[in-house]
Formats: C-alpha cells, sequence, structure tokens
C-alpha cells in the first residue's frame, strides 16, 4: 500500500466543497439573469438533476481512483511460484489456398514403387 496517494483524497474533497459552496452562487446567479420560466424557454433539455448526478459521479470516479492508485492490499504475503508444464501451438491456416482442392498422387507402376 501506498498511503502517500490517500493524501489525494484531498482533491475530491475540495471539488465536493466548492461545488457546494458554489450551488448556492449559481442559483443566485441564474435568477438575476432570468427568471425560471425564461430558463426553461432558453434551454428546455437542460436538467438540473442529471447536471448534478454528473458531478456527484465524477466526484466517486474520483475518489475510487485515488484509492485505487493507494493500493491498498489485505493479507498481503509473498511467495516464490515455479512453474513447469508444456506449450502447446495450435495453428490453423485460414487462407484462401486451403480452398483448393489436393491432387491425388500418381502411382509409378515401372519401378515399383
Amino acid at each position: 500500500m501506498n498511503p502517500l496517494w490517500l493524501l489525494a483524497l484531498i482533491l475530491p474533497l475540495t471539488i465536493l466543497v466548492f461545488e457546494l459552496f458554489l450551488r448556492g452562487y449559481w442559483s443566485h446567479s441564474r435568477k438575476r439573469f432570468a427568471s425560471l420560466s425564461l430558463w426553461d424557454r432558453l434551454s428546455p433539455n437542460r436538467s438540473n438533476s442529471l447536471r448534478r448526478a454528473k458531478r456527484i459521479l465524477f466526484i466517486v470516479a474520483l475518489t475510487f481512483l485515488v484509492i485505487a492508485l493507494a493500493n491498498p492490499q489485505i493479507g498481503t504475503r509473498w511467495e516464490e511460484v515455479t512453474r513447469e508444464g508444456i506449450d502447446i501451438f495450435l495453428l490453423v491456416d485460414v487462407s484462401r489456398s486451403m480452398d483448393t482442392q489436393d491432387i491425388a498422387p500418381q502411382q509409378n507402376h515401372k519401378n515399383g514403387v
């Protein structure tokens, strides 16, 4: 485990606090710019819940990324393993030349072969 990466958890926490702090500011700024009914006409496909879900998923993904980089492990032990075995390869020719008909060998009765 690399605990120094856990210090990076400050980043998603900072983004979360920043989002919560600015949420009220953005709401107030939108109300000063235009009324709610006008916002619905200006951007009819805008969804506050989808925006909020996107932000939350980003913060959660960033948190999990930082935790993964810290590489937490439980019950780790080093054990040397030796392997023995045989490698088997199976090759299959699937080229067009394999579609041709085989030619039957000619029998040479003169030489007794």
